[in-house]
């Protein structure tokens, strides 16, 4: 079964922007849960120092999420990166460049 996990990469000052639109970005990702997209959300160790992921079922709800995710498009990210694969193979592209 193919999933589609997408990185996050956080921004210099994401901590002083990301409380102010994370209720938005909260009930996205319950949104995409609810309806069986998202599958595995979470951070590695230091959100500020090592980013966070996002895993799910298809490559189009990844490319979605992100393009209209709130932590992207107004405090979290500099890169969301998608990459796809099963447990024995992976490949990684980019689906979007840029955040504020």
């Amino acid at each position: 079964m193919q999933r589609y996990v997408v990185f996050y990469e956080s921004a210099d000052d994401v901590m002083s922007k990301a409380p102010p639109v994370y209720p938005r970005h909260l009930a996205r990702l319950k949104e995409y849960r609810d309806r069986g997209d998202l599958l595995l959300v979470g951070t590695f160790g230091d959100p500020q120092a090592e980013g966070s992921m996002a895993v799910f079922g298809s490559r189009e709800a990844a490319e979605e999420f992100v393009r209209d995710d709130p932590f992207v498009n107004e405090a979290w990210s500099r890169l969301g990166r998608c990459g796809s694969g099963t447990r024995s193979q992976a490949r990684s592209e980019r689906v979007l460049i840029s955040a504020p």
